[in-house]
């Protein structure tokens, strides 16, 4: 007599159901972290403004200590509105710092994360607040200003001021 078994054959891999849930849940997550980090651009371009702007206000007031003079030759040749820093190849438009910082206070003059304006503009700025003592005009402050810097709400500005 000839046996014959009855054997239950076991199938393997996975359903399509199983499978639709696990690519479901890679999507579900792969929304999650694109939502997260979308917005660290900005935020970390204006972290390193903030940084830079600093950068340039702590050279210039060091340049001020070891020329034992506050803000010495620089502060009247300052202008009293925004006014663009810009680099050695800098057009008249902007006011160059090389010849005050470079090399001894900075390496080279910062330049803004989005800058378009290449070697003629660093992409912030400079400018100094007055107010008059008696007959004579006084700076007040100086102020390095970012205005290229993003998503900034209710009229905040990135800016160092020294006085």
């Amino acid at each position: 007599m000839i046996r014959v078994s009855r054997c239950k054959i076991q199938k393997r891999g996975f359903t399509a159901i199983e499978m639709l849930l696990v690519v479901a849940f890679i999507i579900i997550l792969l929304g999650i972290v694109t939502i997260t980090f979308r917005d660290q651009g900005p935020k970390n371009r204006n972290s390193e403004r903030r940084n830079e702007v600093n950068a340039i206000a702590n050279a210039l007031t060091t340049w001020s200590f070891d020329n034992n003079t506050p803000f010495g030759a620089i502060t009247p040749q300052l202008p009293t509105t925004a006014t663009c820093i810009g680099t050695q190849t800098t057009p008249t438009a902007c006011y160059n710092l090389t010849s005050f910082l470079i090399p001894q206070y900075l390496n080279s003059i910062p330049e803004d994360p989005k800058n378009t304006n290449g070697q003629a503009d660093t992409g912030y700025t400079i400018y100094r607040e007055t107010f008059v003592d008696g007959a004579m005009t006084k700076t007040k402050e100086i102020i390095i200003g970012a205005p290229m810097a993003e998503n900034m709400q209710n009229g905040e500005t990135i800016e160092a001021k020294r006085k």
